[in-house]
């Protein structure tokens, strides 16, 4: 082979790794940061699980804990060796709502319970 066959192999193989980078660079990029995961625990399925990240704390990840049976929702914080809880909330009086804010949604739940006879 000549030196003009070898330079055009080696130009094809840099061209053709630097193809594959781009394509893993792509992929890279348009995976999501972070998932969020959910389960149901206890006997009867009355708790739910969650996780996710909190904007605005670093890179600490969140821990949702929802009892079905209270109505109560607690929310957490895990970063590094440490676990605070951030709030509680009894969402016993929020569930009674059809929707919230009272006129905030287009079309309003009275509204389709109107046009769909529900």
């Amino acid at each position: 082979m000549n030196k003009q066959g070898i330079l055009t192999l080696a130009l094809g193989m840099l061209l053709g790794a630097n193809m594959v980078m781009g394509v893993w660079f792509v992929s890279v990029l348009q995976k999501p940061a972070q998932s969020a995961y959910g389960q149901t625990a206890g006997t009867d399925g009355s708790i739910s699980v969650g996780t996710g990240s909190l904007q605005g704390r670093g890179d600490a990840d969140a821990f949702y804990l929802f009892d079905h049976n209270t109505k109560k929702l607690a929310v957490y914080a895990a970063s590094g060796n440490r676990f605070e809880l951030i709030a509680v909330r009894n969402t016993k009086y929020d569930w009674k709502y059809d929707e919230f804010p009272a006129k905030g949604h287009k079309p309003s739940v009275s509204d389709v319970k109107k046009q769909t006879g529900g």
